[in-house]
């Protein structure tokens, strides 16, 4: 629940960005932006859930959905996105089932 955790994301990012740079290869920059760029992005907000940002952490989501609707990994997201987004199911009992926790 520490929000430093946030600034481990942003590092790991950066760090990233610059190996696909540094390389001065089309193909690895490439990659990075189409494939490894979104993940990371995911994995932030994920993040931001897991220490109670709940509104930023699914507006963050939505946006890396939006911008790479052709990820090989989207799937995964949209089906994650929805279930954080239903409202919770009430059980027969009127018990409210717990929320579902962030990977």
């Amino acid at each position: 629940r520490d929000p430093k955790a946030l600034e481990y994301w942003d590092l790991k990012y950066n760090r990233e960005a610059e190996v696909a740079a540094r390389t001065k290869l089309a193909f690895e920059v490439e990659k990075f932006t189409t494939l490894r760029r979104p993940v990371l992005m995911w994995s932030r907000a994920e993040e931001m859930l897991a220490i109670g940002h709940k509104n930023r952490a699914l507006t963050e989501m939505l946006s890396v959905i939006r911008a790479n609707p052709l990820h090989p990994e989207a799937a995964g997201w949209i089906v994650k996105l929805e279930q954080l987004l239903a409202p919770p199911v009430a059980a027969e009992d009127g018990a409210v089932p717990p929320p579902v926790p962030a990977k």
